[in-house]
């Protein structure tokens, strides 16, 4: 039996921009983004369920008082077609009572047995065990399960026979009224292993959708049990027997309906506590039968009457207990087995939305990091205060420009460095990469290689100048500005993330640019921006940055490999030049184009070794229960990457890998594969700390941006987001050794080969 949980609050108007109508569009947002992802129908039946939000939204913000906001959500909710997801009233339906008299009725050769209206008492449940015990001599048997709302009290028959008549009783019943086992419909809930369904986008295949079936209950014969034919007679308020349908699909039995039926006490739900007092009943599940059926359909439906004089359900009830016509067969519609929903839209028909479709972008931005970012543990922010601080930020955007920073700004909250944010309002804002690479070096932008060596030459730029000021602005200014709107993992993330951008503006314009030279001197420079030039970064790696062999021996006992440039195919000819090295120098700062385990194939014999743990939001409902226990939806699914076999030798030296803030997500990878495999070190500075496989969706305006969908941690299960690799020795380049064409990274690790520290 369901109870009615009631809430108090303050019941006050909403005045517009108001806290409260704030607090009731954040519960809004909050009940369409669960029923999106977890309301049954919405995984199969074409419902513009956007379309319902933005219509609710001017409603919600227009209510005076509860009840008007009762109604904007009632009338999003109807356009799920769901008798079972509904506002709830706040006092329960009052209903005549039904009947008055005795429990045990003998109608000729049929038993009737009525449950409703009346409490139950000692002597009801014995003239009902003793009138079982009747069952072999009777024509049929016909429960009356009806049940009369009351004020402050829910005579709910079924309750009242599985509670109070004892579970010996109601065992007792179920087992005497059909000689073979009967089984249930069984529950379908959607579950989501990551994000799936954006129109205009191939989402990795490592994510999916799906219905999760259970299977349903099934009820074994008793020795005394007879076949009867048993009539159930319910209406609106009945909570409806799993057994009813048991008995139904079987032929055993059948429905009589006094009304329209209602089958939630059949499914799962969820209660949802609004504002205002307000409280809603969200659908979870739907029935499933194994002939793919679903639904609840009574064999017969009688307009409901005054009671008690002109019974008509009962009566009728009664006659078909005595004339039963009763086949096995569909007994509902046809569900599809896989769900098919409507596609994301991008929405990209403006870059400046329509306030409804700014305020769909941050409750769609703020679900699909609630159920689907991998690391939101590692958020370290309370995700519903920064929907809380948003909301009213998207609303209040003026132009495009406003609106795409806004969301942009919302997600550096979530930080994760895999998060990219595309649209054409943040290029324009962000603009076009100039002709130099800059880097953040002794904590200050230091100019480190050239994108357009000859454009940067004829600015007058140089390699080694500290950037004091950018078009009349301060470089720490322009630092702070451009950081508010780049999502970024760690602050090393961060600050390489601004310094790709930090010069970045109009095309065919040039950055006026302050810098302080090597003699320390200031002096101005026109750099010049074009969207011709690379729009990443490299990182220094000293004259040889690009230039050298690939492979090469740094002296006979230490080979250096720049894994750039190394790929799977000679991999093989990387470890024959260095076998009989005593060190391999690897080298994957900025980034690498070699499978990482395959090169930990060479460097362990051992077999199914773990080298990383793998984990994925598992997204399934939970339903509500009086205790807030099990409420939270998000679980996951977890796996181990390991080295399944190694290769045919097995290279015994010692092995260091180069790492920093360019490297990112797979390059962290190798770094978890070669730690296991033979105890790497690692060199360098701490790397970005972002992997796992991404997933992409929109945000109206055409905004596409990209997660984090899945987690990795090191194959010991520790933490690897938010912190990045660590070094084994530290080394960060300097100013000097820039200007000088030094590669201090790789410097100090030759110097550690050698010296063993």
């Amino acid at each position: 039996m369901k109870r009615l949980l009631l809430l108090t609050c303050l019941l006050v108007p909403a005045l517009p921009g108001s806290d409260v109508q704030t607090e009731r569009l954040i519960a809004l947002g909050k009940l369409w983004a669960e029923s999106k992802y977890f309301h049954p129908y919405l995984a199969y039946r074409d419902i513009d369920w956007d379309a319902a939000l933005i219509q609710a939204i001017p409603k919600v913000k227009a209510a005076s008082t509860p009840e008007a906001y009762a109604a904007a959500i009632e009338n999003m909710l109807h356009e799920l077609s769901d008798p079972v997801t509904r506002v709830i009233a706040e006092k329960p339906v009052r209903h005549p009572e039904l009947q008055s008299g005795e429990a045990v009725l003998n109608e000729g050769d049929v038993l009737v047995l009525r449950f409703s209206g009346f409490r139950q008492s000692p002597k009801i449940k014995e003239q009902i065990r003793k009138s079982l015990t009747s069952l072999r001599d009777k024509r049929g048997l016909v429960l009356d399960l009806r049940s009369a709302r009351v004020a402050g009290w829910d005579a709910s028959a079924w309750a009242l026979l599985e509670a109070d008549i004892t579970p010996q009783l109601q065992g007792e019943m179920k087992q005497r009224v059909s000689t073979t086992p009967l089984w249930g419909p069984g529950q379908r809930i959607r579950m989501h292993t990551g994000l799936t369904g954006m129109k205009y986008v191939d989402n990795i295949d490592t994510y999916y959708s799906a219905f999760q079936v259970t299977t349903g209950k099934r009820f074994m014969p008793a020795a005394a049990a007879v076949d009867i034919p048993v009539v159930f007679l319910f209406n609106e308020y009945s909570d409806i027997p799993v057994f009813a349908l048991a008995l139904q699909a079987a032929g055993k039995g059948l429905i009589v309906a006094e009304g329209r039926l209602n089958e939630e006490s059949l499914v799962r739900t969820k209660r949802h506590r609004m504002p205002d007092g307000v409280e809603v009943q969200l659908r979870l599940s739907e029935l499933i039968r194994d002939d793919g059926t679903g639904g609840l359909t009574p064999d017969l439906t009688i307009t409901a009457g005054d009671h008690p004089a002109g019974d008509a359900a009962l009566k009728a009830a009664i006659d078909l207990a005595q004339n039963p016509k009763i086949t096995a067969g569909v007994r509902g519609v046809r569900l599809p087995a896989v769900g098919s929903p409507p596609l994301e839209e991008p929405y990209y028909q403006t870059p400046y939305p329509d306030v409804g479709h700014r305020l769909l972008a941050v409750f769609r931005i703020w679900s699909v990091f609630e159920y689907f970012f991998a690391y939101k543990d590692l958020m370290g922010e309370d995700w519903d205060a920064v929907l809380q601080q948003f909301l009213p930020r998207m609303e209040s955007a003026r132009t495009a420009e406003e609106y795409n920073l806004a969301v942009a700004a919302m997600l550096t909250h979530a930080h994760d460095s895999h998060i990219s944010i595309r649209s054409r309002a943040l290029f324009d804002y962000f603009g076009v990469p100039a002709a130099v690479d800059v880097r953040w070096i002794e904590n200050q932008p230091v100019v480190t290689s050239f994108r357009n060596p000859i454009a940067a030459k004829e600015a007058g730029i140089e390699v080694g100048d500290v950037i004091l000021a950018i078009d009349g602005e301060p470089a720490r200014s322009t630092i702070d500005r451009l950081a508010k709107y780049i999502p970024s993992s760690t602050p090393q993330a961060l600050t390489r993330n601004v310094m790709d951008v930090l010069l970045n503006g109009k095309d065919g314009t040039a950055a006026v640019v302050m810098v302080r030279g090597r003699n320390d001197l200031a002096r101005e420079v026109k750099v010049p921006r074009s969207r011709q030039y690379p729009a990443v970064a490299l990182p220094h790696r000293g004259d040889d940055k690009n230039q050298g062999e690939a492979l090469r021996l740094i002296d006979p006992e230490i080979g250096y490999a720049d894994l750039r440039r190394v790929d799977n195919s000679t991999l093989a000819t990387m470890f024959e030049k260095f076998k009989n090295t005593r060190a391999i120098i690897m080298d994957i700062r900025q980034h690498h184009a070699v499978d990482g385990r395959r090169v930990a194939r060479w460097l362990t014999d051992k077999e199914n070794v773990p080298m990383s743990l793998y984990e994925m939001p598992l997204v399934i409902a939970a339903e509500w229960n009086d205790y807030d226990m099990f409420s939270q939806p998000v679980q996951s699914r977890k796996a181990i990457q390991a080295i399944t076999r190694p290769e045919k030798w097995t290279y015994k030296g010692q092995t260091v890998l180069l790492i920093d803030e360019y490297d990112q997500s797979s390059d962290e990878h190798i770094g978890l594969f070669l730690e296991v495999a033979n105890g790497t070190k690692f060199i360098g500075s701490a790397t970005a700390g972002a992997s796992g496989v991404t997933t992409v969706f929109w945000a109206p305006g055409g905004i596409q941006i990209s997660f984090t969908g899945s987690s990795v941690r090191h194959a010991d299960g520790r933490q690897l987001q938010r912190l990045g690799l660590q070094p084994d020795v530290e080394v960060h380049p300097t100013v000097a050794g820039i200007r000088a064409g030094r590669d201090e990274v790789l410097d100090r690790a030759i110097e550690y080969v050698r010296s063993g520290r």
